[in-house]
């Protein structure tokens, strides 16, 4: 399941089934990837600019496993260290990001954190993105 929380409310819980589509590296020797895409986060959360229609998604902290973005041929690593570029760590409008969690935990485990960015100014609130996994 994902459950997405933004200033401390809980906005969408849904199963990975409704919401991600199966990856060809799912099966039982490889970990479970979970894709969100760009347009899913901003319904979710509500996302929305007066200075652009199409504010992007900035990842401020990833907290457990490893997340990476489509770059139109390949998922790469989004940093998030000090020397990170904004647009290493930003969601653009079609993007999608990929998370994999980390090797046999189970449970609700907070994924990451997202803010909006309208080009010039970041929202002030962070919304946590957490998934719920469940024992095979």
């Amino acid at each position: 399941m994902l459950t997405i929380v933004w200033g401390g409310e809980t906005m969408l819980t849904v199963s990975r089934q409704a919401f991600h589509a199966k990856q060809a590296s799912d099966s039982a020797a490889t970990p479970k990837t979970y894709v969100i895409t760009d347009a899913a986060l901003k319904a979710t959360l509500n996302f929305a600019d007066v200075d652009t229609a199409s504010p992007s998604i900035v990842i401020q902290t990833i907290e457990r496993g490893v997340v990476q973005k489509w770059n139109g041929t390949a998922w790469v690593v989004v940093p998030t260290g000090a020397t990170a570029t904004l647009a290493q760590r930003s969601l653009s409008v079609g993007g999608k990001i990929r998370w994999v969690p980390p090797a046999d935990v189970f449970g609700n485990l907070p994924a990451l954190k997202v803010r909006a960015h309208d080009g010039v100014l970041k929202s002030t609130v962070t919304a946590q993105v957490s998934i719920h996994l469940a024992p095979a």
